[in-house]
């Protein structure tokens, strides 16, 4: 099974969007600075900076944080997506990307 996440999206993901480490481990986002998330309906795609916070910066409980950044906001808004719907996440390896739809 492909790596997935879901969320709710809410108004704190309106530029940005964190990833937790188990999902970016399986997805082999570490370390990359770029990805592309694909939505499906319509196939909409677009590139995403990675944005991977050092332990001086604000960070999650585990001490990791990953986000969609840069190209975010733009995706989102390209693509319609609505507060307080729930959107997956999953890493399409055969196509190297991310597929976002919303569940």
């Amino acid at each position: 099974m492909a790596p997935k996440f879901v969320i709710v999206l809410k108004h704190s993901h309106t530029s940005r969007v964190s990833i937790c480490k188990h999902y970016a481990e399986e997805a082999g986002l570490m370390g990359k600075k770029r990805v592309v998330l694909q939505y499906r309906p319509g196939g909409y795609c677009s590139s995403v900076v990675l944005d991977f916070r050092s332990k001086n910066m604000r960070l999650n409980k585990k001490g990791f944080r990953l986000d969609f950044a840069q190209g975010w906001r733009d995706f989102r808004v390209a693509t319609g997506m609505r507060y307080y719907r729930a959107y997956s996440f999953e890493f399409i390896p055969s196509k190297g990307l991310i597929e976002v739809m919303e569940v």
